[in-house]
């Protein structure tokens, strides 16, 4: 049994608390929709030390706010930037991290 539900987990994408609204279009289409989102910006070093580095923007999402459909190469528009997403990593508990990439349209 999850120890958060659904409702915990909108919390961490509402705009009137963490998160912020992003446009979501699937690859190819011409429409876009509005998807909250938890707008993670890049950063150069995670821990101190050694240890795992990034410098690739990503957002975490809610799955069921997402178009069906959803994948990679769709573009997403946040915080003025358009990103192309490039991985989907599933948390099995029904929220995702899109690992994107700048595209600057």
């Amino acid at each position: 049994m999850a120890v958060e539900s659904d409702a915990d987990r909108a919390v961490f994408v509402n705009p009137d608390e963490f998160g912020r609204v992003a446009l979501y279009a699937k690859a190819g289409a011409a429409e876009a929709v509005a998807v909250p989102v938890l707008h993670d910006l890049p950063s150069t070093q995670l821990f101190d030390g050694p240890g795992l580095a990034s410098d690739e923007p990503s957002l975490t999402v809610r799955i069921f706010d997402l178009p069906v459909g959803y994948g990679v190469d769709d573009v997403v528009t946040v915080d003025g930037a358009t990103y192309a997403v490039r991985k989907i990593d599933r948390d099995g508990r029904g929220m995702a991290r899109l690992q994107l990439e700048d595209i600057g349209e």
